[in-house]
């Protein structure tokens, strides 16, 4: 695979030792800046920004350029979008302020988080693809996983009695790691969550949590 940056207003990947510019990626060409993106393995870019979702690729055979579908059309109304992810099957999903998105066959629907006993005021923070093709959604109170067959249900990450979640992960393996606050939370796939406490250095010592990762150990 490659290794691919977003800079201010430009896309490069690495090439040999050397990042390249593939595109400008600005007011001109999407409407605005790169919040969050994904590349496919065919090197595709969607791209998650203030306007809306952009796409990188080659149109009918010709240079590959930038697409944009506004926020409106992908049903965000003036959410801002929180993450974004394509799985090997082209779908796109995305998540805006209080919804989840799914590009399919070219056109876009809401994905009903409802069933799931979810809140229709979510606040979603991030959006990860899973080795599975699943898709988990994190909000600042839950955890949402995403079957690749479209099924909602909620996963109980535990942590403080009121939860402020931000950040994902998700190892190839499987594991989970998530921030509540000051407070880490780990999943090791098929186990049970552990929560590290940075309180009064009870596990571990930090001031501020500013990311989390997952390795394929768990």
């Amino acid at each position: 695979g490659a290794v691919w940056v977003v800079g201010f207003q430009e896309l490069l990947r690495l090439d040999g030792d050397k990042f390249r510019k593939i595109s400008e990626a600005g007011y001109s060409e999407i409407g605005g800046t790169i919040d969050e993106f994904a590349v496919t393995a065919g090197g595709e870019v969607w791209a998650a920004t203030f306007k809306g979702v952009s796409h990188y690729a080659s149109i009918q055979g010709a240079d590959k350029k930038w697409t944009t579908e506004e926020k409106a059309k992908i049903g965000a109304g003036d959410d801002l979008l929180a993450g974004i992810a394509v799985d090997k099957a082209g779908r796109v999903w995305v998540a805006s302020t209080h919804k989840l998105h799914l590009r399919e066959n070219g056109a876009w629907r809401d994905v009903d988080v409802s069933k799931a006993g979810a809140s229709s005021m979510l606040f979603f923070e991030s959006l990860k693809l899973a080795p599975d093709e699943s898709v988990y959604a994190l909000a600042s109170t839950a955890l949402l996983h995403v079957s690749a067959a479209g099924v909602v249900t909620p996963v109980p990450l535990g942590g403080r009695s009121i939860a402020s979640y931000g950040r994902l992960a998700v190892a190839s393996g499987g594991a989970l790691a998530a921030r509540d606050g000051d407070n880490a939370i780990v999943w090791p796939a098929g186990g049970s969550s552990r929560v590290y406490e940075s309180r009064d250095n009870k596990d571990f010592a930090a001031d501020n949590i500013k990311a989390v990762a997952a390795d394929d150990g768990g």
